[in-house]
Protein backbone atom coordinates (compact mmCIF):
# COMPACT_ATOMS: atom_id res chain seq x y z
CA UNK A 1 0.00 0.00 0.00
CA UNK A 2 2.91 2.51 0.96
CA UNK A 3 4.86 1.79 -2.26
CA UNK A 4 1.38 2.61 -4.38
CA UNK A 5 0.56 5.69 -2.36
CA UNK A 6 3.74 7.30 -2.90
CA UNK A 7 3.61 6.25 -6.62
CA UNK A 8 0.36 8.17 -6.60
CA UNK A 9 2.26 11.53 -5.23
CA UNK A 10 5.34 11.17 -7.49
CA UNK A 11 6.82 9.18 -5.25
CA UNK A 12 7.03 11.17 -2.34
CA UNK A 13 5.11 10.64 1.18
CA UNK A 14 2.06 12.67 1.38
CA UNK A 15 2.11 15.62 3.42
CA UNK A 16 -0.63 14.13 6.01
CA UNK A 17 -2.61 11.17 5.94
CA UNK A 18 -5.84 10.09 8.23
CA UNK A 19 -6.14 6.32 8.96
CA UNK A 20 -9.78 5.04 9.46
CA UNK A 21 -10.75 2.46 11.84
CA UNK A 22 -13.72 0.41 11.24
CA UNK A 23 -15.44 -2.78 12.49
CA UNK A 24 -16.92 -4.62 9.25
CA UNK A 25 -19.49 -7.18 10.05
CA UNK A 26 -19.64 -10.11 7.58
CA UNK A 27 -22.84 -11.93 7.88
CA UNK A 28 -22.03 -15.84 7.31
CA UNK A 29 -24.67 -18.79 6.77
CA UNK A 30 -24.44 -22.27 8.16
CA UNK A 31 -22.00 -21.94 11.77
CA UNK A 32 -18.45 -21.24 10.15
CA UNK A 33 -15.63 -21.64 12.67
CA UNK A 34 -15.20 -18.41 14.54
CA UNK A 35 -18.50 -16.97 13.41
CA UNK A 36 -20.92 -16.25 16.38
CA UNK A 37 -24.17 -14.32 16.52
CA UNK A 38 -23.85 -10.62 17.27
CA UNK A 39 -26.53 -9.24 18.91
CA UNK A 40 -25.97 -5.63 17.73
CA UNK A 41 -26.48 -6.38 14.43
CA UNK A 42 -28.92 -9.55 14.98
CA UNK A 43 -27.03 -12.05 13.05
CA UNK A 44 -24.78 -14.64 12.73
CA UNK A 45 -21.57 -13.27 11.58
CA UNK A 46 -17.48 -12.63 11.38
CA UNK A 47 -16.60 -9.31 12.97
CA UNK A 48 -13.52 -8.51 10.92
CA UNK A 49 -11.82 -4.64 11.89
CA UNK A 50 -10.07 -3.11 9.47
CA UNK A 51 -7.98 0.47 8.91
CA UNK A 52 -7.63 2.02 5.81
CA UNK A 53 -6.05 5.17 4.45
CA UNK A 54 -8.84 7.36 4.35
CA UNK A 55 -7.77 9.90 1.41
CA UNK A 56 -6.88 6.85 -0.68
CA UNK A 57 -8.87 3.88 0.36
CA UNK A 58 -5.86 1.67 0.39
CA UNK A 59 -6.29 -0.89 3.10
CA UNK A 60 -3.62 -1.25 5.83
CA UNK A 61 -4.53 -4.08 7.75
CA UNK A 62 -7.68 -6.67 7.67
CA UNK A 63 -8.02 -8.42 11.03
CA UNK A 64 -10.68 -11.50 11.69
CA UNK A 65 -12.06 -11.53 14.65
CA UNK A 66 -14.91 -13.53 16.04
CA UNK A 67 -18.58 -12.39 15.43
CA UNK A 68 -19.62 -11.40 19.06
CA UNK A 69 -16.69 -9.32 19.90
CA UNK A 70 -17.18 -5.74 20.69
CA UNK A 71 -16.70 -3.40 17.74
CA UNK A 72 -12.97 -1.71 19.90
CA UNK A 73 -12.13 -5.28 20.17
CA UNK A 74 -7.92 -5.36 19.88
CA UNK A 75 -8.43 -1.86 18.46
CA UNK A 76 -5.06 -0.66 19.68
CA UNK A 77 -3.22 -3.80 18.73
CA UNK A 78 -3.88 -2.87 15.24
CA UNK A 79 -3.95 1.05 15.08
CA UNK A 80 -1.25 2.23 16.93
CA UNK A 81 1.54 0.06 14.81
CA UNK A 82 -0.21 1.12 11.75
CA UNK A 83 0.38 4.45 12.79
CA UNK A 84 3.91 4.30 12.89
CA UNK A 85 4.18 2.62 10.10
CA UNK A 86 2.56 5.37 7.92
CA UNK A 87 4.22 7.87 9.71
CA UNK A 88 7.84 5.86 8.13
CA UNK A 89 6.39 5.15 5.01
CA UNK A 90 3.05 6.88 3.72
CA UNK A 91 3.20 10.38 5.73
CA UNK A 92 4.61 12.99 7.22
CA UNK A 93 1.59 13.25 10.07
CA UNK A 94 -0.75 10.70 10.47
CA UNK A 95 -4.19 11.16 11.93
CA UNK A 96 -7.10 8.96 13.37
CA UNK A 97 -10.67 9.05 12.70
CA UNK A 98 -13.70 6.31 13.59
CA UNK A 99 -17.29 6.01 14.72
CA UNK A 100 -18.44 6.18 18.94
CA UNK A 101 -17.58 2.37 18.70
CA UNK A 102 -13.62 3.04 19.01
CA UNK A 103 -13.83 5.56 22.17
CA UNK A 104 -12.31 4.57 25.11
CA UNK A 105 -9.12 4.90 26.85
CA UNK A 106 -7.48 1.89 25.73
CA UNK A 107 -7.38 3.73 22.16
CA UNK A 108 -7.19 7.43 23.07
CA UNK A 109 -5.01 7.63 25.57
CA UNK A 110 -1.89 5.49 23.50
CA UNK A 111 -2.82 8.29 20.91
CA UNK A 112 -2.83 11.34 23.43
CA UNK A 113 0.39 9.81 24.67
CA UNK A 114 1.72 8.87 21.02
CA UNK A 115 0.99 12.87 19.81
CA UNK A 116 -2.08 11.60 16.91
CA UNK A 117 -4.54 13.75 16.21
CA UNK A 118 -7.69 12.33 16.30
CA UNK A 119 -11.81 12.74 15.35
CA UNK A 120 -14.31 10.00 16.78
CA UNK A 121 -17.53 10.31 17.06
CA UNK A 122 -19.16 10.16 20.73
CA UNK A 123 -22.24 8.82 21.93
CA UNK A 124 -24.92 11.09 23.64
CA UNK A 125 -25.47 10.45 27.23
CA UNK A 126 -27.19 12.84 30.07
CA UNK A 127 -24.47 15.24 30.87
CA UNK A 128 -24.00 15.81 26.95
CA UNK A 129 -28.07 16.24 26.80
CA UNK A 130 -27.15 19.32 29.54
CA UNK A 131 -24.99 20.80 26.71
CA UNK A 132 -27.23 20.10 23.73
CA UNK A 133 -30.23 21.68 25.39
CA UNK A 134 -27.77 24.54 25.93
CA UNK A 135 -26.36 24.88 22.09
CA UNK A 136 -29.36 23.61 20.39
CA UNK A 137 -30.99 26.38 19.65
CA UNK A 138 -32.22 28.10 16.46
CA UNK A 139 -30.95 31.36 15.81
CA UNK A 140 -32.80 34.26 15.80
CA UNK A 141 -34.70 35.40 12.43
CA UNK A 142 -36.66 33.46 9.43
CA UNK A 143 -35.85 29.69 9.06
CA UNK A 144 -33.88 29.17 6.40
CA UNK A 145 -35.16 27.32 3.20
CA UNK A 146 -31.99 25.03 2.65
CA UNK A 147 -30.41 22.58 5.36
CA UNK A 148 -27.75 24.54 7.90
CA UNK A 149 -25.49 23.25 10.04
CA UNK A 150 -23.58 24.95 13.22
CA UNK A 151 -21.20 23.49 15.98
CA UNK A 152 -20.04 24.46 19.22
CA UNK A 153 -16.80 23.71 21.46
CA UNK A 154 -17.26 21.87 24.72
CA UNK A 155 -14.76 20.48 27.29
CA UNK A 156 -16.03 17.30 28.56
CA UNK A 157 -14.58 14.71 30.59
CA UNK A 158 -16.23 11.38 31.07
CA UNK A 159 -16.17 9.11 34.22
CA UNK A 160 -13.87 6.78 32.76
CA UNK A 161 -11.37 9.36 31.03
CA UNK A 162 -8.59 10.51 32.94
CA UNK A 163 -8.58 13.77 31.59
CA UNK A 164 -11.23 16.33 30.08
CA UNK A 165 -10.65 16.24 26.26
CA UNK A 166 -12.17 18.85 23.16
CA UNK A 167 -15.65 17.98 21.86
CA UNK A 168 -17.29 19.54 19.19
CA UNK A 169 -21.06 20.02 19.11
CA UNK A 170 -22.59 19.59 15.88
CA UNK A 171 -26.29 21.12 15.35
CA UNK A 172 -28.30 20.29 12.35
CA UNK A 173 -31.22 22.00 11.11
CA UNK A 174 -33.62 20.62 8.05
CA UNK A 175 -36.51 22.02 6.59
CA UNK A 176 -39.61 21.61 7.84
CA UNK A 177 -38.49 19.43 10.46
CA UNK A 178 -39.70 20.50 14.04
CA UNK A 179 -36.68 19.57 15.88
CA UNK A 180 -33.13 19.82 15.64
CA UNK A 181 -30.31 17.10 14.94
CA UNK A 182 -27.26 16.98 16.95
CA UNK A 183 -24.14 14.99 17.73
CA UNK A 184 -21.08 15.00 19.45
CA UNK A 185 -17.36 14.59 18.07
CA UNK A 186 -14.51 14.11 20.48
CA UNK A 187 -11.25 15.43 19.39
CA UNK A 188 -7.69 15.86 20.27
CA UNK A 189 -6.69 19.01 17.44
CA UNK A 190 -6.79 22.28 19.48
CA UNK A 191 -8.98 25.65 18.23
CA UNK A 192 -5.84 26.88 16.92
CA UNK A 193 -4.86 23.70 14.94
CA UNK A 194 -8.47 22.80 13.68
CA UNK A 195 -11.54 25.01 14.24
CA UNK A 196 -15.22 23.22 14.85
CA UNK A 197 -16.21 23.13 11.38
CA UNK A 198 -13.56 21.96 10.50
CA UNK A 199 -13.03 18.91 13.06
CA UNK A 200 -16.67 18.31 11.43
CA UNK A 201 -15.44 18.14 7.98
CA UNK A 202 -12.85 15.79 8.92
CA UNK A 203 -15.09 13.16 10.02
CA UNK A 204 -17.55 13.70 7.08
CA UNK A 205 -14.69 12.98 5.27
CA UNK A 206 -14.88 9.56 7.05
CA UNK A 207 -18.19 8.46 4.39
CA UNK A 208 -15.10 8.00 2.10
CA UNK A 209 -14.09 4.80 3.79
CA UNK A 210 -17.99 3.79 4.07
CA UNK A 211 -17.94 3.91 0.32
CA UNK A 212 -14.48 2.29 -0.44
CA UNK A 213 -15.87 -0.43 2.12
CA UNK A 214 -18.58 -1.56 -0.05
CA UNK A 215 -15.88 -1.31 -3.00
CA UNK A 216 -13.63 -3.63 -1.57
CA UNK A 217 -15.99 -6.30 0.03
CA UNK A 218 -14.58 -8.90 -2.24
CA UNK A 219 -11.60 -8.25 0.05
CA UNK A 220 -13.17 -9.27 3.29
CA UNK A 221 -15.03 -12.61 1.14
CA UNK A 222 -11.74 -13.47 -0.01
CA UNK A 223 -10.14 -13.53 3.62
CA UNK A 224 -12.91 -14.85 4.94
CA UNK A 225 -13.45 -17.82 2.62
CA UNK A 226 -9.18 -18.32 2.34
CA UNK A 227 -9.56 -20.89 5.49
CA UNK A 228 -10.30 -24.19 4.59
CA UNK A 229 -12.32 -26.40 6.82
CA UNK A 230 -10.61 -27.42 10.03
CA UNK A 231 -7.39 -24.89 9.50
CA UNK A 232 -6.77 -21.52 11.75
CA UNK A 233 -6.80 -18.13 9.60
CA UNK A 234 -3.37 -16.40 9.64
CA UNK A 235 -1.30 -15.43 12.12
CA UNK A 236 -0.79 -11.77 13.00
CA UNK A 237 1.01 -10.13 16.07
CA UNK A 238 0.32 -12.19 18.76
CA UNK A 239 -3.22 -14.19 18.61
CA UNK A 240 -5.25 -12.06 16.69
CA UNK A 241 -6.41 -13.28 13.10
CA UNK A 242 -5.42 -11.39 10.83
CA UNK A 243 -4.90 -10.61 6.89
CA UNK A 244 -2.55 -8.21 5.85
CA UNK A 245 -3.57 -6.12 2.84
CA UNK A 246 -0.73 -4.64 1.56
Amino acid sequence: AARAIRAMNDGDRLDECTLDIDSIPHEVHGHQESSEFNAHYGMRCFHPLGVMVGETGHWLDLTLREGNVHTAEGAEYILLPLIERARTEIANVVHARGDAGFVGPKLLDPLDAAGVRYAFRLRTNKILQVHEEIHARRPQGRRPEAPRTWCHDIEYRAEIWEKPRRVVIVVRERPGELYLHTFFIVTSFTPEQMCARDVLDLYRARGTMEGHIGEHQSVIRGALSSTKPGEEPHQAQGDRKAVRAD
